[in-house]
C-alpha cells in the first residue's frame, strides 16, 4: 500500500480549505452599448414623402429621359466603404451601423433615423429624458425610438431623420434629409479643442449575404454641414422641387425592394472645413468610382443598355455552353481510349487529354447561369501507376455514359 508524503497530504488540506473559503463567483448586468444605430421604416418628426404620381410619356419623351440619365449616370455611387478608408487620412472621425429589414410589396420604407449615442440591448432605461426645447424633436422621442428597437440611455449625441423619395418610375431613390441635431462630437483633440463639425452619411443597401461594396449595392451620400453641438438643422421636404441637399438618385431594382434588405450607414465628423473638402474630395475623384457608377447606373436605368448587356451575357452563356459541350465529348473519348488501352504510355497520354478536357469542361461550365459542375480534373490521379489510372478511367466512363 502506497503511502502519502506528509507534506503532501498537508498542501491538499490547504488547498482545498482554500477553494471551500472562495466567495461564490457573481455575475452584474453589463452597461449600454456606445454606437451608431438606425432605423428603417415609418417618419418621426417629417412628413412621409408623397407618392409619385407616373404620367403617360409618349416614346419620344421617353427616350429623351433615357438620354437625360444617360447624361447624369456618373451619380448614385455606393460611397461606403472608400469612405471608411479615406476618413483614416484625413482629420475625421467615423463611425458605421447597420439594421436589416424587409417590406412587403410596394410598401418600401418612407424614412431613416440614425442615432449615435449609448443603447441598451433589451428594454427601456429607467431614467427620462427629453431632447432639448427647439430642437423639433416631440417630448417622447424615447418612445418612439423604443418603439423601432433602439433603446437610448439618455439624449443622444446625434439624431438624424430623412426621408426615402421615390422617383415617378419607382426605380430610383433619393435620400432627402429632413432634421439633424448635433450635441456632442464623437472625439476631440488636445490641440485643437474646437467641437465644430462637417457631418456627412453615406448609406448601402444590400441583399441578403453580400456586403456593401461599389461594384453590386446601390448607395447615397448627405453633406449636412457645419454644426456646432447643441444646434439643429432643419431642410425642406416634400416641396415642388427636388431639395439641393438631398442625395444623388440611387436605384433598388424592383425585384429587390421586397427581399430581405441591410441598410449600412457611415456616419463622418471632419474638424474644419479643409480636412471635410479634402476628404470628400478623394472620395468624388476616383475614375473607378465614376466608371463603376456609369456602368451600374446605365444597366439599371436605361432600357437600351440594359438590354444590350443582357444581350451580350446570353451571347457569353451560349458560346460557354457550346465550348462545354464540345469538351465533355472529349472527355468522353479520352476516357474510353484510357479504359481500352493496354500500353502504359497510351493509358497516360490519354489519360492526360481526358483531364485537360475535364479543365476546359469545368471551365466553360462555370461561366453558365445554371452550371453542372459534375466533372473537374481531380477525379482522375495522374500520379497513380498505369492499371490504376486505367481502372479510374473505366470508372469514371461508366458513370458519365449512364448519366
Amino acid at each position: 500500500m502506497n503511502k502519502k508524503n506528509p507534506a503532501t497530504l498537508l498542501a491538499g488540506t490547504f488547498f482545498l480549505a482554500a477553494c471551500a473559503h472562495q466567495p461564490q463567483q457573481e455575475f452584474k448586468d453589463a452597461g449600454p452599448v456606445a454606437g451608431l444605430q438606425i432605423a428603417v421604416g415609418d417618419c418621426m418628426v417629417i412628413p412621409p414623402p408623397p407618392e409619385p404620381k407616373i404620367q403617360d410619356q409618349d416614346n419620344g419623351t421617353r427616350d429623351l429621359l433615357a438620354a437625360g440619365v444617360a447624361a447624369a449616370i456618373s451619380q448614385g455611387v455606393n460611397y461606403l466603404g472608400r469612405a471608411a478608408t479615406a476618413a483614416g487620412e484625413s482629420k475625421t472621425w467615423k463611425i458605421q451601423g447597420a439594421r436589416n429589414f424587409q417590406t412587403p410589396q410596394n410598401q418600401f420604407p418612407k424614412c431613416i433615423q440614425v442615432v449615435r449615442g449609448r443603447f441598451l440591448t433589451s428594454g427601456t432605461s429607467a431614467e427620462g429624458w427629453t431632447p432639448p426645447k427647439n430642437s423639433g424633436w416631440p417630448s417622447d422621442t424615447k418612445t418612439k425610438f423604443a418603439e423601432r428597437g433602439l433603446y437610448l440611455t439618455d439624449m443622444p449625441d446625434f439624431l438624424f431623420e430623412g426621408q426615402i423619395v421615390p422617383s415617378l418610375d419607382k426605380l430610383t431613390f433619393a435620400i432627402r434629409p429632413g432634421k439633424a441635431t448635433f450635441l456632442a462630437p464623437i472625439d476631440t483633440r488636445f490641440l485643437r479643442p474646437s467641437e465644430e463639425r462637417n457631418i456627412a452619411l453615406f448609406f448601402a443597401f444590400t441583399p441578403a449575404g453580400t456586403k456593401p461594396t461599389l461594384d453590386d449595392n446601390p448607395g447615397a451620400t448627405l453633406a449636412l454641414g457645419a454644426f456646432q453641438p447643441g444646434s439643429t438643422r432643419t431642410y425642406a421636404v416634400n416641396g415642388k422641387t427636388s431639395s439641393p441637399y438631398e442625395s444623388a438618385w440611387f436605384s433598388v431594382g424592383r425585384e429587390d425592394t421586397v427581399k430581405p434588405l441591410t441598410l449600412s450607414v457611415l456616419m463622418t465628423e471632419s474638424q474644419g472645413e479643409q480636412a471635410f473638402l479634402t476628404f470628400m474630395g478623394s472620395l468624388l475623384s476616383d475614375p473607378k468610382v465614376v466608371a463603376a457608377a456609369n456602368a451600374d447606373l446605365a444597366n439599371r436605368l436605361i432600357p437600351t443598355v440594359r438590354s444590350a448587356n443582357q444581350n451580350e451575357a446570353t451571347a457569353k452563356e451560349n458560346d460557354a455552353i457550346v465550348k462545354r459541350n464540345a469538351a465533355y465529348v472529349t472527355v468522353q473519348a479520352k476516357l474510353q481510349e484510357c479504359a481500352n488501352a493496354t500500353a502504359s504510355e497510351d493509358i497516360n497520354r490519354a489519360a492526360q487529354e481526358a483531364t485537360a478536357a475535364m479543365a476546359t469542361y469545368d471551365a466553360e461550365d462555370r461561366k453558365t447561369h445554371s452550371p453542372f459542375g459534375d466533372l473537374t480534373p481531380s477525379l482522375l490521379n495522374l500520379k497513380d501507376k498505369p492499371s490504376n489510372v486505367k481502372s479510374m478511367c473505366k470508372k469514371l466512363f461508366d458513370q458519365i455514359s449512364h448519366n
